[in-house]
């Protein structure tokens, strides 16, 4: 797309004038034509306003640079290490809360499929069975990763507990991946 440019050269407060199909009309200051004229391959003087056509060397404009101070880094995530399960395995806690904070991300990658369809699987508190990753999130009859971000608040000592339903399926296994942020 081409911008129709003017450089009105009136001492000592010469100005650019660029607009270009349905942009705002942009006027820069003396400073910006001194960088312009040092980007062209040709200089041009012009005693009275005329059209401009550039040919190469095109000038790229950019607006927005008043951006604040850059923060403070928040604080480091957790790491929790991955935890296997496989299909014969019960409810059961899988990973307790060192300190109050909030569950933010959690991962279940299946890594044999479970071979019953009735199969189900979820991870959740023991107030909650799906509170983390429901059951309708997580197909454990196929190989696939299934992610949540449930935001739950834990209290220290807490447990998210892996709540499996195997059926009749006789193969299965996956593991979990969790991201905790403590308070």
């Amino acid at each position: 797309m081409s911008c129709p440019t003017r450089v009105i050269v009136q001492a000592p407060a010469s100005r650019v004038v660029v607009q270009g199909g349905s942009a705002k009309r942009i006027t820069l200051d003396n400073s910006t034509v001194a960088k312009i004229v040092q980007n062209r391959s040709t200089t041009v003087v012009a005693a009275t306003p005329q059209p401009l056509r550039v040919v190469e060397n095109s000038t790229t404009v950019r607006a927005g640079s008043n951006i604040g101070p850059k923060g403070p880094p928040g604080q480091a995530g957790g790491t929790i290490a991955p935890v296997a399960f496989s299909y014969g395995d019960a409810a059961a806690p899988i990973w307790e809360a060192p300190a109050a904070g909030t569950l933010t991300i959690a991962r279940i990658k299946i890594s044999t499929a479970f071979n019953d369809p009735a199969a189900t699987l979820s991870l959740g508190i023991p107030a909650d069975h799906d509170a983390i990753l429901p059951v309708d999130l997580c197909d454990c009859t196929s190989l696939a990763e299934f992610e949540t971000t449930p935001d739950v608040r834990l209290a220290l000592g807490e447990s998210v507990v892996i709540y499996p339903t195997p059926g009749t399926a006789n193969q299965g296994a996956g593991i979990v991946f969790l991201t905790f942020l403590p308070d």
